[in-house]
């Protein structure tokens, strides 16, 4: 029985001796083993834009000061802020401008005028054009102007890219100037 076994392993590995080197082998010579075309033209593809980011604890614009000395009065049991043109906001949870603005908080918001009243470092509502039922509150990061005129691009605070797109000062309703928590 232990011939029969020493016999059978050595014409096993003859057999793969003998095959390795008789039996051509079309991946070691270069052969095509599939019928693939010649040549497949590629396309070219438009350049890859890759949107406004920042540095890992870089610094960022902060907003501006809109609200002074003469617009706040303390009282004993009370404070009154005198602003025009404000509303109130409620926030939904959507991460994005976490940790700053949270559920459960409420945002003082002034009417923007004039595109003299929006800087970079603003947190702004706007409504996107995809969503115009919408509100989305984002900080503005760039500024700038095209063919179509002002435009500005917005991002929330807690998200890895600025928002798709640019928004038109027509977009804008309001800027943050406050948060209650």
């Amino acid at each position: 029985m232990k011939k029969y076994v020493i016999i059978s392993l050595v014409a096993f590995i003859l057999g793969l001796g003998v095959g390795a080197f008789l039996i051509p082998n079309p991946l070691a010579t270069g052969q095509v083993v599939s019928d693939i075309p010649e040549e497949v033209p590629i396309p070219e593809e438009e350049p890859v834009i890759v949107p406004y980011q920042e540095a890992m604890g870089s610094e960022r614009a902060s907003p501006a000061d809109r609200i002074n000395e003469s617009h706040i009065r303390r009282y004993k049991s009370e404070i009154h802020l005198k602003l025009r043109n404000t509303t109130i906001a409620d926030f939904n949870e959507t991460n994005s401008m976490d940790p700053l603005i949270d559920s459960g908080a409420q945002g003082i918001q002034l009417t923007v005028e004039s595109v003299g009243d929006i800087q970079i470092g603003d947190i702004v509502a706007y409504e996107p054009l995809e969503e115009p039922s919408e509100i989305v509150l984002h900080r503005v990061v760039e500024i700038g102007e095209d063919g179509n005129g002002w435009y500005a691009i917005t991002k929330g605070d807690n998200n890895a890219f600025a928002d798709y797109g640019k928004v038109r000062f027509n977009q804008v309703r309001y800027v943050l100037v406050g948060i209650l928590y």
